[in-house]
């Protein structure tokens, strides 16, 4: 709602991929996009073997 500001002190890595591919920087943008998929990756992998481990009750 701010559009990062004050000057891009609040602006966080997915609005930055928005703003960096649609403003005439779409290479990185899509790196930005690279970049947080690396870093979500972990935590994906931690989250499914944590729910797999869980018993389901019913």
């Amino acid at each position: 709602m701010t559009a990062g500001g004050p000057g891009t002190s609040s602006r966080v890595i997915a609005y930055t991929m928005f703003v960096d591919t649609f403003n005439g920087f779409p290479g990185r943008g899509a790196a930005v996009a690279v970049i947080m998929l690396v870093l979500m990756i972990p935590v994906m992998i931690l989250n499914v073997s944590r729910f797999k481990s869980e018993r389901v009750m019913t």
